[in-house]
């Protein structure tokens, strides 16, 4: 029998429950209670597909984290595009400014929607459609501008003090997980955005010509960087790191652990390494930077990175749908555990304004370290 209370004022939520003290019992049978309660008296019709797709992605949530995901099928496909390198979008690339939290044009793809239709890196992103921007989580302003190829999208910008709306096509185009730049006096730039099916073999390309160069340091920008595929990430490690180095410990379920190790000879050995690195820098790419920091000695300069540390598996459900769930923590190669809290840089560098050549403070400063240290 259920007590009913009539509402019409706004309560907070309430923390959340000890599982302990408020343990919810009897699941099977109130779960069938609460179904038919809402498909007789809720104000909409809801369909048992529409309760088993919340009771599913529920069910996600009970671990408290909120990567933990159901995914939908186009959801699906927009990862599967992002692993493969390739996604229909406008061809930019996205930062946050740390200091005005605002969300700005890092890099522009070139040929792609956003490069025929003038916005530049620098740019300032204020509305997609007419729908402010601001507060909005990053990777949830990415989805919005990702859709089908060929529709209509309108980004509002802020370009050289002016406020320009900028009306494209979604189209596809091809990531570049990896770019490669030469800061001079033996100094090189490698920026690893993300860990796709492409980054291994970008990556080791990038590291062969700066050893081509005789490079004598190596700035590798991991700013941004959300992670991707494990097994490229470690790969990359592979790259870095003496062959059969710890990359990370992996805790599984029940408590044991896995060791991950290098396989392979890097390619760029004994070049000393900064890495930098900010609060978007998350999952794998926190770990190369924890590796290369307990395994090489390198710096971590920046600021303090997102602090998830674990690693996820994707089950595909009959119907196209998937589930995310986490399976495992990763700790550091010295054993540190770091999921939640993140990556502490060993020297804290704000962005600072970007010089002429678009290097801001935090890699001119990467730079002078590397400089300082031969």
């Amino acid at each position: 029998m259920y007590r009913t209370l009539i509402l019409c004022l706004l309560l907070p939520l309430p923390a959340r429950a000890d599982d302990k003290r408020d343990h919810f019992t009897d699941g099977a049978r109130n779960f069938r209670d609460v179904m038919e309660h809402l498909k007789s008296d809720y104000l909409d019709d809801l369909s048992d597909d529409d309760f088993y797709r919340a009771a599913v992605a529920g069910m996600l949530s009970a671990g408290g984290r909120s990567w933990d995901q159901l995914l939908s099928p186009s959801e699906m496909a927009a990862l599967r595009g992002d692993l493969a390198g390739e996604v229909v979008g406008v061809g930019i690339e996205l930062k946050l400014d740390e200091a005005t939290q605002s969300l700005v044009v890092a890099r522009v793809l070139d040929g792609a929607p956003a490069d025929k239709g003038g916005i530049v890196a620098g740019d300032q992103l204020l509305q997609i459609d007419g729908k402010p921007v601001v507060g909005r989580p990053m990777m949830d302003v990415v989805r919005t501008i990702r859709g089908a190829a060929g529709t209509a999208i309108q980004l509002t910008m802020l370009h050289a003090g002016q406020v320009v709306v900028r009306s494209l096509h979604r189209d596809k185009v091809v990531l570049a997980p990896v770019g490669e730049e030469d800061l001079g006096d033996g100094v090189a730039l490698i920026k690893l955005r993300s860990f796709n099916e492409k980054t291994p073999a970008l990556l080791e390309q990038a590291l062969r010509a700066a050893s081509a160069r005789h490079a004598r340091g190596l700035v590798l920008d991991v700013r941004g960087n959300p992670g991707g595929l494990f097994d490229a990430m470690v790969a990359c490690a592979g790259m870095l790191l003496p062959r059969g180095a710890t990359v990370a410990q992996l805790e599984r379920r029940g408590g044991a652990v896995e060791t991950i190790r290098t396989g392979r000879d890097p390619v760029l050995a004994g070049v000393p390494i900064v890495v930098v690195a900010n609060p978007s820098t998350a999952s794998g790419a926190e770990i190369l930077a924890g590796a290369l920091r307990d395994g090489l000695g390198a710096r971590v300069i920046g600021s303090k990175t997102f602090g998830k540390w674990n690693v996820q598996r994707i089950d595909e459900l009959p119907n196209g749908w998937a589930i995310k769930y986490t399976t495992g923590r990763f700790r550091t190669a010295r054993g540190e555990a770091l999921d939640g809290k993140g990556l502490i840089p060993d020297l804290e560098v704000e962005p600072g304004a970007a010089d002429s050549a678009h290097h801001d403070g935090q890699l001119r400063a990467a730079a002078a370290l590397l400089k300082l240290s031969r």
